[in-house]
């Protein structure tokens, strides 16, 4: 699962995921509202549940900061459990040490988004 507003970025990131055998995005969302709507319908039977979420941090409408706090509520519940890896071109570092304030965040990684963080972030859709 992808959540972030650039379609530009969406579309390059959705053909190297098809690189990567066996790579799908189950869902593209514009915002961590729309992404937390997608999620919470799948709650009940935890069907198609995404391996991980790739998520921008600045997005209109809910950004990133508020997605993950929604998100761990859902996670507490136990029905959702997918690893978060942030996708974004910040360079403040107070945006990476807020990161690592949650438990559910796995990875940072700048964009633009190599093969090889794409590579990391396939290993730990598999560890979570």
């Amino acid at each position: 699962m992808v959540i972030d507003d650039d379609s530009t970025f969406l579309f390059i990131f959705r053909k190297q995921i098809e690189k990567f055998e066996g790579g799908k995005i189950v869902n593209e969302s514009g915002n961590g509202s729309e992404a937390l709507s997608f999620l919470k319908n799948l709650a009940p039977t935890a069907d198609h549940m995404p391996d991980l979420i790739a998520l921008d941090l600045n997005m209109p409408i809910m950004d990133g900061w508020d997605f993950l706090d929604e998100y761990g509520k859902l996670c507490a519940d136990g029905v959702i459990k997918a690893p978060v890896c942030i996708l974004s071109s910040t360079i403040n570092q107070a945006d990476f040490d807020r990161a690592n304030t949650y438990e559910i965040v796995k990875s940072f990684f700048s964009k633009p988004i190599t093969s090889d963080q794409l590579a990391a972030m396939e290993k730990i859709s598999k560890v979570y």
